[in-house]
C-alpha cells in the first residue's frame, strides 16, 4: 500500500473517475501542460525546454491509480513522488509556483499542512520562505529509501566523488540550465538516532554551492536493499516514468514538468528505464540570495557619506578584567561603542526582525544600533616606534568580541591591533534565542536578519579604523606625543570557526578591506550542524521540538534557505574575483585544521571549490578513509609556487574525518582510541585524539605567513616542501 507520512483529513478529497474520463482528463490537462501549465516557465525551464511530444500513454493499472488516488487525497499538501515524508523528496517543485516578478519566475508556496508542526502543536509558518524564488544555493537533497545498500547501489561516496560523473552512478544530478552532470557524493544519515531500519534518508551533496537561478533534476537509479533485491518503486513515480495514463488531477497536472526530468536525466546517462525516481528543482536568484546584503551595505554608506561613523571610547585598560596584566606585547585595551545604521525593527535585541519595503527588500529602519566595540594596542604602537596595522577580528560560535583579547594569536608579536565586535545573530547575547529557535523554527528568521546586521557592523568598524575622524583621531590610540598609533591605509580581517564562515560572508561584499585569514571555515550549516561535535548539544534540542529524527534533517534543510542568504554558502563564489557590484577582488588565506571536530574539513573544501581558491599540496601527511589529494575538482598549487589565494591544511596528527554526516569523535576509531578506558587517552597528549579546531591559528608559521600575507599581499611557503604541520597546544 502507498503510504504518505501527513495526514489531511481537513483537504476536501476528489473522487476517481471512471476510466473514460480519465483519458478525456488526462488529454486536456497534458494538452494544458504544453502551453504552460505545467508549473514551469521560459526561465526556470530553460534546460529542459518545451516537453517534447508526449508519446501515447497506457492506462494505469485500475489498483495502483485507486491506491495512488487515496494516498493523494490524504496527504493533498504533499509531494507524493516519495510515499513516505510530505515533503521528501526535498527540495521540490512540488512547492514551487510560477510567478513572472521574480528573476527566476517561481516562488516558494506551499499548502496548509505541508510544513512540519513542532511538539507543542506549532506549525511552521511560511513568511519567510515565501519570499524566496527557489531554493538555498546550499540546499541539502534527500529523500527516503527503505532499507537500501549505497555500495550495493553504486551511490558515488565522499571518497569518490567523481564516480557521481560517470556511467553507472546510483545517483544523478543535472543542471537542466547547463545540461551538465553535477559532481557530488550521496550518504545515509549517519546520525545515532537514525536506527529505523525500515526508513533511511539519503543525502546528496554537491562539491560546490548550487548556481543562482538555474533549475536542477535529481535521478536515482533502481536501489537495492541489502540482499541485492530491488527495492520497489512507488507508485507516484511509476506512472511518470512508465507513462501510465491517469484520471488523477495532481499528477496529470504535474506530469509535463516531470517528465522534462526524466529525459533530462536519460540524455545525462541515466536511461529512463533505470530510473526509481527523479524530480526537480529551481535555485533561488543571487538577487535573493545575495542582494539584500547588498542592498544594506549601500544604503548604510550612503547614510554615512564621507563621515566616519560615530563612536564613544568607554573604557580605558592597562590591566586585564581580573586585575592581572595584559597578554604579552599589549599595553591597552579599548572598549566602547559605536553607530550603525539599523535595519531591524525597534531596539533591535533578539527576536526582532528586519524591517522591509513592500518588495521584501531591507529598508532602514530611521534607528541606530549601537555596537561594541574592543581593540587591544600594542606597547610598540603607542611607543610609536612602529605604527601597527588594524585587523577586524571575527569571534567563533555564540560567542564575544573579547575573543580578540586573548595572548595567544601571535597579534600583538606582529605588531596588528584587533578590533572586534559581537557577530549579533550567532553571539553570546544570542544563545537564548537560537536555542528557542531549534525548537521552534517560527522564531530563526531573527537570528538570520540580525547576523546581516551584524555584517554591516563589521564593514562599519573597518571604516572606523581607516578613517582620519575614527579610531585614530581620538586620544585613546594616539602615541605619548600625540601622533597616529596605527596605519590607516589599509585595515585587514581574520576570523577564525564561525569567524571564518561569517568571515567569507564579510569579506564578500566588504569594500574596506582586501586581504582576510579565514580560519577553520564551512559552508553550508545544515552540512556542517550534523558533522560537528556541537551536535551533541544541539541535535536534542532540535528533537524535544520536533520528535522525529527525520524531522531534525527537515528543519536543518529549511532553515538552510534563510541561512544561504548570511552565511558562507550564499557568498563564497563572490569571495574572490567574481566579485559583487560595487566590490572589489579579494585575496584570502583559509587555514584547515586536518581532522576537525567542530567545523567539517569538507565544508572547507566545498568553499574553496566554489570560491575558486586552490589547494596547496602536498595537503596532508593521510587524508584518511580511501580519500585522494588533491580533492577531486580542486585546483592545487605545489609548494613553493605563487597563488593570490590558497587554502592551506594543517596537521597535528589528529585522526581524519570519517566519512558520513558525524564528527570524528563520533566515529569507530576515535571511539576505540581516544574514550576512558580505551586503549588511548582522551588529551591532547594523544595527538590522534585531540579536536585541532584552535591548533593554525596558534601555529607559529601560520602566524608568520598571516603577517607576511597582511604586509606584503604575497602568500610564502612556510612549510617547505612537506605538508603543513602544526602540534597540539593546551589552553
Amino acid at each position: 500500500m502507498v503510504k504518505l507520512s501527513a495526514d489531511r483529513s481537513n483537504t476536501r478529497g476528489w473522487s476517481l473517475r471512471g476510466r473514460a474520463a480519465a483519458v478525456v482528463t488526462a488529454v486536456v490537462l497534458l494538452a494544458a501542460a504544453a502551453v504552460g501549465c505545467s508549473g514551469g516557465d521560459d526561465k526556470a525551464d530553460q534546460g529542459g525546454g518545451s516537453p517534447d511530444a508526449m508519446p501515447e500513454l497506457t492506462p494505469a493499472p485500475a489498483e495502483l491509480e485507486e491506491e495512488l488516488a487515496a494516498a493523494i487525497d490524504k496527504a493533498r499538501a504533499c509531494d507524493w513522488l516519495d510515499e513516505s515524508e510530505c515533503m521528501f523528496p526535498f527540495p521540490s517543485s512540488r512547492f514551487e509556483t510560477d510567478n513572472p516578478k521574480t528573476p527566476t519566475r517561481r516562488k516558494l508556496e506551499f499548502e496548509r499542512g505541508a510544513l512540519p508542526t513542532n511538539t507543542k502543536g506549532v506549525v511552521v509558518k511560511d513568511t519567510a520562505w515565501k519570499r524566496l524564488d527557489g531554493w538555498g544555493v546550499g540546499t541539502p537533497i534527500m529523500t527516503t529509501i527503505a532499507g537500501v545498500d549505497p555500495e550495493g547501489s553504486n551511490f558515488p561516496s565522499e571518497a569518490d566523488p567523481a564516480s557521481s560523473l560517470e556511467k553507472g552512478s546510483g545517483t544523478v544530478i543535472v543542471d537542466m540550465t547547463t545540461g551538465e552532470r553535477v559532481a557530488h557524493w550521496a550518504e545515509l544519515d549517519a546520525r545515532p538516532e537514525i536506527a529505523e531500519a525500515d526508513r533511511t534518508t539519503v543525502l546528496l551533496h554537491p562539491l560546490t554551492m548550487l548556481e543562482p537561478g538555474h533549475r536542477y533534476a535529481v535521478g536515482i537509479a533502481q536501489p537495492v536493499d541489502g540482499s541485492g533485491k530491488p527495492i520497489a518503486v512507488s507508485n507516484g513515480f511509476r506512472v511518470i516514468r512508465d507513462r501510465l495514463q491517469t484520471g488523477i488531477g495532481p499528477v496529470e497536472q504535474r506530469r509535463a514538468r516531470l517528465d522534462q526530468n526524466v529525459n533530462a536525466l536519460a540524455k545525462a546517462g541515466l536511461a529512463r528505464a533505470d530510473q526509481w525516481l527523479a524530480w526537480d528543482f529551481t535555485v533561488m536568484s543571487d538577487k535573493i540570495v545575495t542582494g539584500g546584503l547588498i542592498t544594506m551595505r549601500d544604503q548604510a554608506f550612503a547614510k554615512l557619506g564621507d563621515a566616519a561613523p560615530a563612536f564613544t571610547v568607554t573604557e580605558v585598560m592597562s590591566t586585564a578584567d581580573d586585575g592581572g596584566p595584559l597578554p604579552e606585547g599589549v599595553a591597552r585595551r579599548i572598549r566602547g561603542t559605536y553607530q550603525v545604521p539599523s535595519f531591524l525593527a525597534g531596539d533591535a535585541s533578539p527576536g526582532r526582525l528586519m524591517i522591509r519595503d513592500t518588495d521584501d527588500n531591507p529598508l532602514l529602519s530611521g534607528l541606530v544600533y549601537t555596537a561594541e566595540f574592543t581593540c587591544s594596542l600594542t606597547a610598540a604602537q603607542l611607543a610609536g616606534t612602529a605604527g601597527a596595522r588594524p585587523v577586524v577580528y571575527g569571534h567563533g560560535l555564540l560567542g564575544s568580541a573579547r575573543e580578540s583579547e586573548r595572548g595567544d594569536l601571535g597579534l600583538a608579536a606582529a605588531n596588528l591591533m584587533p578590533c572586534a565586535t559581537n557577530w549579533i545573530g550567532m553571539s553570546e547575547a544570542d544563545i537564548g534565542s537560537a536555542v528557542a529557535a531549534l525548537g521552534d523554527i517560527n522564531l530563526f528568521p531573527s537570528n538570520v536578519d540580525r547576523l546581516m546586521q551584524s555584517v554591516i557592523n563589521q564593514l562599519f568598524l573597518a571604516r572606523l579604523m581607516t578613517h582620519p575622524d575614527g579610531f585614530v583621531a581620538a586620544p585613546e590610540f594616539r602615541t605619548a606625543s600625540g601622533g597616529a598609533s596605527f596605519d590607516t591605509s589599509e585595515v585587514f580581517y581574520e576570523g577564525h570557526s564561525q569567524g571564518g564562515i561569517m568571515g567569507i560572508v564579510a569579506t564578500a561584499v566588504s569594500t574596506e578591506w582586501t586581504k582576510a585569514v579565514i580560519g577553520v571555515p564551512g559552508v553550508d550549516y545544515s552540512l556542517l550542524i550534523p558533522r560537528s561535535n556541537n551536535w551533541q548539544k544541539y541535535g536534542p534540542v532540535i528533537a524535544g521540538g520536533y520528535d522525529r529524527p527525520v524531522d531534525g534533517l527537515l528543519i536543518l534543510a529549511l532553515l538552510q534557505q534563510l541561512w544561504d542568504q548570511a552565511e558562507g554558502s550564499g557568498f563564497a563564489r563572490h569571495l574572490t574575483t567574481n566579485t559583487l557590484s560595487g566590490t572589489p577582488e579579494h585575496q584570502v588565506i583559509i587555514q584547515v585544521a586536518l581532522g576537525d571536530h567542530q567545523v567539517a574539513n569538507v565544508s572547507a573544501e566545498i568553499a574553496a571549490r566554489t570560491a575558486g581558491v586552490p589547494i596547496r599540496m602536498p595537503a596532508v601527511e593521510d587524508p584518511g578513509s580511501g580519500r585522494v589529494e588533491p580533492p577531486f575538482g580542486m585546483d592545487s598549487v605545489k609548494a613553493g609556487e605563487n597563488a593570490t589565494s590558497l587554502l592551506i591544511y594543517w596537521d597535528a596528527g589528529t585522526l581524519p574525518a570519517p566519512l558520513g554526516g558525524i564528527s570524528p569523535d563520533m566515529a569507530e576509531p576515535w571511539i576505540s582510541e581516544c574514550e576512558p578506558g580505551s586503549a588511548g587517552d582522551k588529551t591532547v597528549a594523544n595527538a590522534a585524539c585531540a579536536d585541532p579546531h584552535e591548533f593554525p591559528r596558534r601555529t607559529p608559521d601560520a602566524q608568520r605567513q598571516r603577517n607576511e600575507f597582511f604586509a606584503t599581499g604575497i602568500i610564502n611557503d612556510v612549510c617547505g616542501p612537506d605538508p603543513c604541520r602544526t602540534e597540539p597546544r593546551n589552553g
